[in-house]
Formats: C-alpha cells, structure tokens, sequence
C-alpha cells in the first residue's frame, strides 16, 4: 500500500533532519581533515563521506528496483562479508578528490530524496529512513571523532 502524504512528509522530515545534522558535520571538518589516513579506524573521513555516499546510491537502486517491479533483490550481505563489501564500495570513492567525494554524497543524497518524495511503490521509507538517518547515526560519532 502507498504511503499516504503524511507519512510521505514524515518521513521526509525526517531525512532531511537527519541530512542537515551530517551536512553541517561535515562541513565542518576540513578537507585537510577528511583527508588524514586512518582516523575511523583504517578509514579516513574523506572514506566516510564516500562509504555514506554509496549506501546511498544502494538505496537509489533499491527504490527504482521497487518502482520497477515492486520488490528489490536482497544484497546478501552477512556479518562475514560486509567489510569486504564496504571496501569494494569505496573504490570509485577514493578516486575522488576529498571536494568531488563531498559533491558525490550531496549528489546522491538529492536525487535518493526525489525518488522518495515521488515514489509511489511500498518500502520506500524503509530503504531511505535505512540509508540516511539511520546510517548517518551510526557514522556521526565517526565524524565528530576525527582529531581536530
């Protein structure tokens, strides 16, 4: 069953919440920051940003697989794989300057916020609650700890 409007609302509100407290964050952290190898653990933040950007694009996909046949296909990831997953994620993002990788998260945070508002098919506030607030809560700490 489609979302009604208030829940369409809901849950753009509440994405948008969520996108304006990472956006602020890490607008906040220099690029020279961003940049410093090995500040999440064995990521920098510039890894981040990229890793945050491409679960993002993941629920781009997922939303226009719902649009298309009213299901997406499960990504079989298991506690034993989604750090390789992760990795392999990152590699078109480390390529990317620290201000293109910034660039890419907005791009896809924009164009996943445009299907969810025009989306019609079940699931959608799963996905998109998933891949931004719910994910950027788990990273936030990651960001507000890279040394200063």
């Amino acid at each position: 069953m489609p979302m009604t409007f208030d829940e369409r609302l809901d849950m753009l509100q509440i994405a948008a919440r969520a996108w304006l407290e990472l956006k602020r964050l890490a607008d906040s952290i220099s690029d020279e920051r961003l940049e410093r190898p090995s500040t999440i653990g064995s990521w920098s933040g510039h890894d981040m940003l990229g890793h945050l950007a491409g679960w993002e694009a993941i629920g781009i996909d997922l939303i226009e697989q719902l649009n298309e046949r009213g299901e997406y296909d499960k990504l079989g990831i298991t506690k034993e794989t989604i750090d390789a997953f992760n990795e392999e994620m990152l590699i078109p993002y480390r390529a990317l300057s620290t201000t293109d990788v910034r660039q890419a998260l907005e791009d896809t945070h924009y164009a996943l916020m445009h299907l969810a508002e025009h989306s019609e098919a079940d699931q959608v506030a799963e996905v998109v609650l998933d891949v931004s607030r719910d994910h950027y809560n788990k990273h936030l700490p990651d960001l507000r700890g890279i040394p200063r």
